[in-house]
């Protein structure tokens, strides 16, 4: 008999079948088998990566997801997030994703007009956009020099918990029982309430979009609560 979608956590069958296996073994701690020196040697010397020296907590966001909007954590909220965590932790901010992230970068811009925006390696920037910009690798890179990964149900959601980086996943129309992220330290923030979720669209088509009911509030507390775990890297420690 077929099992239902939702009784195999989707991560669990992406390793059985190798998507994301060769990301994990590369950059878990302990013995590597022979033949992935090339990919870690890659990895730690990205050349896309941006800088992260001047002793500010690094925090990596992804602002944005391959499958759709119903997917995004809306602008509003999200900027009310990093505003806080700017002011209240003096966080840098990486974005990171593909160039469909580019309309909610935008919104951003607009939402949070005193902060500083930089780009490539900035150093003396509040944020730095790299959407569109990194390869995988590079991204890779970057995600496992960071204190935190805040961001949708996505792949790099996914290759940062398994890399060990404290995660804090947003969930609207996915199932967190499904696709939560799974690593020794994450927190998962889904919107409640919600009879019609998760419905797997790619596009809202409700009156009220769930996601737009996570408040930035919520997000930073459970970024602090992770932080805070025994396998968080809190404590004020900045990216290494």
């Amino acid at each position: 008999m077929r099992r239902p979608v939702g009784a195999t956590h989707a991560v669990a069958v992406a390793l059985i079948v190798g998507s994301v296996g060769l990301l994990v073994v590369a950059l878990a701690p302990g013995p590597r088998p022979a033949g992935d020196g090339a990919l870690a040697t890659r990895l730690a010397t990205a050349p896309e990566r941006p800088g992260d020296d001047d002793g500010r907590p690094l925090w990596v966001l992804g602002p944005g997801t391959t499958f759709g909007p119903a997917k995004n954590w809306p602008a509003g909220p999200m900027a009310a997030f990093m505003a806080a965590a700017v002011r209240g932790r003096d966080v840098r901010f990486v974005l990171l994703g593909d160039g469909g992230a580019a309309g909610i970068v935008a919104q951003l811009r607009e939402h949070l007009p005193h902060l500083r925006w930089g780009g490539g390696d900035a150093r003396d920037a509040d944020v730095t956009d790299r959407t569109g910009q990194t390869s995988l690798v590079a991204a890779v890179a970057c995600i496992g020099r960071a204190q935190l990964y805040v961001g949708n149900d996505s792949g790099l959601m996914h290759v940062a918990a398994a890399m060990g980086v404290p995660t804090v996943g947003l969930f609207g129309s996915s199932n967190p029982a499904w696709t939560r992220p799974g690593g020794p330290a994450v927190a998962v923030v889904a919107a409640d309430g919600f009879a019609c979720r998760p419905c797997y669209r790619r596009t809202c088509n409700q009156p009220v979009f769930c996601l737009s009911t996570i408040e930035g509030e919520q997000v930073l507390a459970a970024a602090a609560g992770v932080l805070a775990a025994p396998a968080g890297r809190g404590n004020g420690r900045a990216a290494p």
